[in-house]
């Protein structure tokens, strides 16, 4: 059983305000900085947030720390996640594109895509302007 305590609702709080953006620990414990939330408290929280499948951790390429998002699985489940590699922006693919590609991939090359673990990496449409 999980105890909601006052630095899980702070880190929870923040990273539902900021789902949309990526943050390494370093990042969240230097924006909660005046909250009295520890880093252990944030790492600890996001492992927990993690196995509950609240939180998404991803990979920079070329970065060796971990990033965390904040997801909504009810919003989540059964749709593909594009992560811009400059921004570290993620949205979710619309269901419909989501599927197309689940089923294009499972009848053109026999390949079953795990579609609620799955990260395209891209540029989004804002930092492909730029």
């Amino acid at each position: 059983m999980q105890y909601n305590t006052k630095q899980r609702d702070i880190l929870i709080n923040f990273l539902e305000e900021n789902r949309d953006k990526t943050y390494s620990v370093e990042d969240i414990t230097n924006a909660l900085v005046n909250m009295d939330i520890s880093p252990s408290a944030v790492y600890r929280n996001l492992a927990t947030l993690e196995n509950e499948g609240r939180v998404r951790k991803v990979f920079k390429t070329g970065a060796r720390k971990a990033f965390y998002q904040y997801v909504d699985s009810s919003k989540c489940k059964g749709r593909l996640h594009l992560y811009c590699t400059k921004c570290g922006s993620t949205t979710h693919l619309d269901s419909m594109d989501s599927l197309y590609i689940i089923q294009n991939l499972k009848q053109n090359a026999s390949f079953d895509l795990d579609q609620d673990n799955t990260i395209i990496y891209g540029l989004c449409r804002k930092c492909k302007k730029k």
